[in-house]
């Protein structure tokens, strides 16, 4: 079983001529062992495939047509989301996607012969808000719960992400240097980001009460997991539109292009490896 994880994890699978015997279940179950291993968005992959596996169902690979994902695609815009609002054609096409992604992986480990929905057409979308204005940032704040307002305002000063800002400790925190020392999830690599005045004053209050060795904790002293439902319904609240936890992190860079910083600094305070992710 660890060989196989091992080999999972590597992208080694060994060659299947007969095709129809490659269930769906299974690779979705080694498609998310490789996404573990490779991907930051291995829990976005996760929901993703969790919806289409309720859909499918544990069928063999090669039934799922260009046309059974087009009649999945009309499906799933009709669906209703928990709170009674209904699917928007984003999630749909990012689930889509997903699937793409899936199969484009099976082609490569030798899985299947071709990919029937590398073409399907995905809804139009509306354009998504890009960053948020100081209004919108004041408003976004006034309406979180009190222990999101401290995270807020740290992805917006620092640029950081979402798992980054759960996953700090107090020991990443350089206060000789003013620095926060962030290490990249895969390889280890520190990434050190300067510390506003506001930053470091929200540390400092929040260092004066905590008794974890993480930042953001839940009362047992445990990593905070996730803010999501916090920060929907902050948004809500606020009324924005198609605010997402990621558009803190947009508008920290376009904050930083207003002041003319150089963008080689603006990717190296974000983290990007490539400039063109940065543009």
């Amino acid at each position: 079983m660890a060989q196989r994880q091992k080999e999972i994890a590597e992208g080694k699978f060994p060659i299947i001529k007969d095709y129809k015997k490659v269930l769906f279940f299974d690779i979705c179950h080694e498609f998310l062992e490789w996404s573990r291993a490779h991907k930051r968005s291995y829990l976005r992959d996760e929901g993703i495939i969790k919806n289409l596996k309720s859909y499918f169902g544990n069928i063999p690979l090669y039934q799922i047509t260009r046309r059974k994902a087009e009649e999945y695609q009309a499906w799933r815009i009709d669906q209703e989301k928990k709170d009674g609002n209904p699917i928007s054609p984003a999630t749909v096409n990012r689930e889509l996607s997903g699937l793409r992604r899936l199969i484009n992986k099976s082609l490569e480990w030798g899985k299947v012969s071709a990919n029937p929905v590398s073409r399907i057409k995905m809804f139009p979308e509306e354009r998504k808000l890009q960053f948020l204005s100081n209004k919108e940032l004041e408003k976004l704040i006034a309406c979180a719960p009190e222990p999101l307002k401290p995270i807020i305002l740290i992805a917006v000063f620092t640029g950081m992400r979402r798992g980054e800002i759960l996953n700090l400790r107090w020991a990443d925190i350089r206060w000789d240097l003013g620095l926060i020392c962030v290490a990249h999830t895969k390889t280890n690599k520190i990434r050190e980001i300067p510390m506003a005045k506001v930053v470091k004053d929200i540390l400092w209050e929040l260092k004066k009460k905590s008794t974890s060795e993480y930042v953001f904790a839940d009362k047992n002293g445990n990593r905070l997991k996730t803010v999501r439902s916090w920060f929907d319904k902050a948004v809500d609240k606020a009324g924005l539109t198609d605010c997402t936890f990621h558009i803190l992190r947009h508008t920290f860079a376009s904050n930083l292009v207003k002041a003319n910083i150089n963008l080689k600094v603006i990717q190296e305070l974000l983290g990007h490896r490539d400039l063109t992710v940065t543009l």
